[in-house]
């Protein structure tokens, strides 16, 4: 077919003029070997874009790993209390240390307790066996060992300070007759029943270790022996006793003394010296033994001794 025979539609447009100038293309083409530089050049600036890129990735802070409780804030809480607990809880070591200073302090405290007890007991033995034999006297063998409480037979006197002195040596007067304290010897007189009157320094000494001394001026032959029987007759005799003759008593009379304690009887009167001896024996103030330091020679079983009662003479 020509292009006489084609229809309008088909025929070729002709350009349209145009007033504007027409401007040259600018030439886009690139030759072969410009491109052949171009693909190594950006091949090379590849890796060393992805080198930078992880170098800065590795430099990068590493993200904090999850908190385990943030995915189970339940058993995280749980076991954040417990550490806790067990943190501030002591711990067994010292718990144990603490409880073996508590039972240290407890025994100690113990010890103390029976060391003061024990001594106090000790002590309370010590003053009783001071004091007792002072305000009771004790059985002599073969007595019975209750007292009874009576009053005190006899008159209390006055008791001199008990100054010991040597053999003629001077000292303060006597104020009874015979005396009752006062100065006296080292040594005592012999005890027992005496044929012959002692000195009186010798005797308080007697008085002092609690004798009960008889001082006679008995004239009947038959009373002197009945007042020898009789003392011979006591129990732990020569213990504690002492019986002579005393010219300065009354004729036919008897004078008793103890240490601060005196008493008059006419002829031999059983009961009064029953009494006296009964109240004042072995109560001297120095205190030997039960018999005041005599070895008896006869253990004859006496009634049940009694106690004076120095309160109402």
């Amino acid at each position: 077919m020509t292009e006489a025979q084609r229809p309008n539609d088909e025929q070729p447009q002709e350009p349209v003029p145009s007033d504007e100038p027409e401007t040259p293309a600018a030439e886009t083409s690139i030759s072969e070997p410009e491109v052949e530089q171009a693909v190594p050049a950006a091949e090379a600036e590849a890796p060393a874009a992805e080198r930078e890129q992880s170098a800065a990735e590795a430099e990068a802070p590493a993200e904090p790993a999850p908190i385990a409780y943030a995915a189970a804030p339940a058993a995280a809480a749980a076991a954040h209390a417990e550490t806790e607990r067990k943190r501030r809880s002591p711990a067994k070591r010292t718990v144990s240390r603490a409880q073996r200073r508590e039972r240290s302090v407890a025994k100690r405290r113990r010890r103390r307790t029976l060391i003061a007890v024990g001594g106090g007991f000790i002590a309370s033995l010590l003053i009783l066996g001071i004091v007792l034999p002072s305000v009771v006297p004790l059985a002599s063998p073969g007595q019975n060992a209750t007292p009874t409480l009576v009053p005190a037979a006899g008159t209390q006197v006055t008791v001199q300070d008990a100054v010991e002195v040597a053999e003629g040596e001077q000292h303060e007067a006597y104020t009874t007759t015979p005396p009752t304290s006062g100065a006296h010897y080292a040594v005592p007189a012999p005890w027992g029943v005496l044929l012959e009157q002692q000195a009186d320094e010798a005797i308080v000494r007697n008085l002092q270790e609690g004798a009960v001394v008889v001082n006679h001026n008995l004239s009947d032959p038959t009373q002197v022996e009945m007042l020898t029987d009789y003392l011979t007759g006591q129990a732990g005799y020569p213990g504690c006793l002492v019986a002579q003759p005393y010219d300065a008593v009354a004729d036919g009379n008897i004078v008793l003394t103890a240490w601060g304690w005196n008493q008059t009887i006419t002829g031999f009167d059983v009961e009064a010296l029953d009494a006296f001896i009964a109240s004042h024996r072995n109560r001297g103030p120095l205190f030997l033994d039960n018999n005041c330091g005599v070895t008896p020679a006869v253990a004859v079983p006496t009634p049940t001794p009694v106690v004076p009662d120095h309160t109402n003479p």
